[in-house]
């Protein structure tokens, strides 16, 4: 199973990408308790999920600045959240532009080489425990 093509596009470009199952209501409650805090005045989600919408219009309701990055402006964006930067609820940002803002460090050494063949496996193992957890979520849901 080949990665997503934005955790491929974000991964060439030099993010090191953390793929975690239905982490999405983990981040709503976060954002939610920071924003409530006034612990933050701004907060960027990296998703096309229109499930991200209610947060979008807390934060915008409760003052927090919002921003929805992706690789395609508005490719794959689910109604709602086009219809949020559409309304002027949140920003949209191009992915590309994202990492001029926030350059990546630079490195001090030389990079270690990776054969294709070590690359292609560490990426398949990766898969297949994302595929373990996704299930294990599931029979936990079944309960």
């Amino acid at each position: 199973m080949s990665p997503p093509e934005f955790v491929t596009f974000l991964t060439s470009i030099g993010y090191e990408v953390v793929v975690t199952p239905n982490v999405d209501t983990q981040i709503t409650v976060d954002a939610v308790d920071m924003i409530a805090r006034r612990a933050v005045d701004a907060i960027v989600i990296v998703s096309s999920d229109g499930g991200y919408f209610p947060l979008v219009k807390y934060a915008y309701e409760n003052g927090a600045r919002i921003a929805i990055a992706h690789d395609k402006e508005f490719h794959g964006f689910a109604m709602l959240l086009r219809g949020a930067v559409n309304r002027g609820l949140a920003d949209y940002i191009n992915i590309k532009d994202f990492q001029r803002e926030i350059p990546l460090p630079i490195a001090v050494g030389p990079a270690e080489a990776v054969s294709h063949a070590e690359q292609a496996g560490e990426e398949e193992a990766v898969a297949e425990e994302s595929s373990r957890l996704g299930q294990e979520g599931e029979e936990g849901q079944e309960s």
